[in-house]
């Protein structure tokens, strides 16, 4: 049974939907008319020489101000005294929200429209925004191209995500890479990681890990987990940067206690086998068995080998075919591999060699070698299958030609003896 404890990669993403009463408590739709806008500006510098008086105008503007006290008081008590007094069905209709245009998700979307039209940018990115999550992708790509145009960071990441995954335009990911890098350096998180990713593996941009590393510190640096998590890769393999178990321990570790799955399987690797941190077996299953909850396969082939080799539990051959198994039934080849071998053996379940040849095949027809050699004894053997030695030929053969030494022995003795 392999003993190896794999590695895993993370696959991306993020989508961070808002609100309209969100958005409507932070945008300032600019409706205001001319004369509205004087008048403000009218108000604000009486305010200002307000200060500037002598004792004796203090004095007038303190009772204009006591007599528009007590009106707003008076008033006040008045609408108390009316919610007091109103029926219970409209006091209901009150405590859910006064004004209809509060409550009127349609007049707040026709307000942003007109604001947007206008040329704001925040309610054209809102817009673009909003149609993006209910799917109409053609107006989406409207309005976020119209606020990306005007700098928009976030319209600018949005829009770059759109011609990465080809949403509402064609794929186009030398463009998503230019649309990351504005929003980038103007701060936006995730266009600083999605940049980060794009340079390590080379989509729309020449692949250059240092650029990588660059731009994942930075998100990274701001508690991005997915940034964090491939900053581990680039130490754990030296991508970009001197290589360093420490750092790439701390950074999977960081991103682990976050929720990243692939995070939490790599942290518990480290433990397995002491890079970076201090070897613990407890540890390390403790960390696998939260990523193999969430499915992750790796994870759960790491599992079913700890339970395969009492390593942090008790040693469980029953318990390591269940974890290999969901592995398995999800394509991993390890998995597949260590199955096979546990039906051909009898470990943790009834013995089954028909059972054994079918897991080995899937292996083996996804090129693995070992298990094109174990597929090559049972043909040999005669085990879950017709002997025969044509096919134990075959198989020895595309192992041998992957430089497996115990096909290439089997195949030579195979043409000595004639068989």
């Amino acid at each position: 049974i392999r003993g190896a404890i794999v590695n895993a990669m993370q696959s991306r993403r993020k989508d961070r939907p808002q609100s309209i009463e969100d958005f409507l408590s932070l945008l300032e739709i600019k409706t205001a008319n001319d004369e509205e806008t004087k008048l403000i500006s009218s108000v604000n510098e009486i305010d200002g020489k307000t200060y500037i008086q002598d004792n004796n105008q203090k004095r007038e503007k303190n009772k204009d101000l006591s007599k528009y006290l007590w009106i707003i008081i008076t008033l006040c008590l008045i609408a108390g005294l009316t919610i007091i007094l109103l029926p219970p069905s409209a006091k209901k209709l009150y405590e859910q929200g006064v004004s209809n245009i509060e409550q009127n998700q349609t007049i707040a979307i026709e307000q942003i429209q007109k604001s947007a039209e206008k040329g704001y940018a925040e309610a054209q990115f809102y817009l673009g925004h909003s149609y993006y999550y209910q799917e109409d992708y053609f107006k989406a790509i409207e309005w976020l191209e119209a606020a990306a145009e005007q700098g928009h960071k976030e319209a600018q990441y949005y829009l770059g995500e759109c011609y990465y995954y080809g949403t509402g335009v064609k794929q186009d990911c030398t463009q998503a890479v230019i649309l990351y890098q504005e929003s980038a350096y103007q701060g936006v998180i995730e266009s600083q990681f999605s940049l980060g990713y794009c340079y390590y593996f080379g989509e729309g941009i020449e692949q250059n890990y240092s650029k990588a590393v660059e731009w994942l510190k930075k998100a990274a640096g701001q508690g991005h987990n997915e940034a964090q998590f491939y900053l581990g890769e680039c130490y754990h393999y030296g991508d970009g940067i001197e290589q360093d178990d420490e750092k790439a321990a701390t950074y999977f570790l960081k991103a682990a206690k976050e929720g990243h799955t692939k995070a939490q399987s790599q942290i518990g690797q480290c433990y397995y086998f002491g890079k970076g941190v201090e070897q613990d077996y407890n540890k390390a299953t403790e960390w696998f068995l939260k990523a193999a909850n969430k499915g992750n396969v790796n994870a759960q082939y790491n599992l079913g080998v700890c339970y395969s080799n009492g390593h942090g539990v008790k040693l469980n051959h029953a318990t390591a075919v269940e974890w290999y198994q969901k592995a398995a039934d999800q394509g991993h080849i390890a998995s597949q591999i260590n199955l096979g071998v546990c039906y051909c053996n009898g470990n943790g379940t009834p013995q089954d060699y028909a059972k054994a040849v079918e897991w080995f095949r899937k292996a083996a027809e996804q090129g693995d070698a070992d298990a094109q050699y174990n597929l090559g004894n049972m043909y040999y053997n005669g085990q879950g299958v017709s002997q025969s030695y044509e096919e134990a030929v075959k198989w020895y053969q595309l192992a041998a030609n992957q430089g497996d030494t115990n096909a290439q022995n089997n195949l030579g003795l195979m043409y000595h003896e004639g068989d």
